[in-house]
C-alpha cells in the first residue's frame, strides 16, 4: 500500500481504512518497537508508525 508520509499517526491510518482496535493492539505488542515511535514518555503521547516497516511486517505475516 502507498502511504502519504513515512511516519503516520494512528488517526491518519484509521482514515486510510485500518481499524483503530487493530492498530492499538499491534502498537502495544512486544515487537512494536521495530515500527513505532512515541513523541514523549507520557501515557498520552502521540504514537507515530514507520509506514515502511509497518507494511513490511504486514506482508511478512508478523502482524495479524
Amino acid at each position: 500500500m502507498k502511504y502519504e508520509k513515512k511516519l503516520m499517526s494512528i488517526t491518519e491510518l484509521v482514515a486510510l481504512g485500518y481499524p483503530r482496535a487493530f492498530l492499538k493492539r499491534i502498537v502495544n505488542a512486544d515487537n512494536s518497537a521495530k515500527f513505532t515511535i512515541r513523541t514523549s514518555v507520557s501515557k498520552n503521547a502521540k504514537i507515530l508508525i514507520d509506514t515502511a516497516e509497518f507494511d513490511k511486517m504486514l506482508k511478512s505475516g508478523e502482524i495479524r
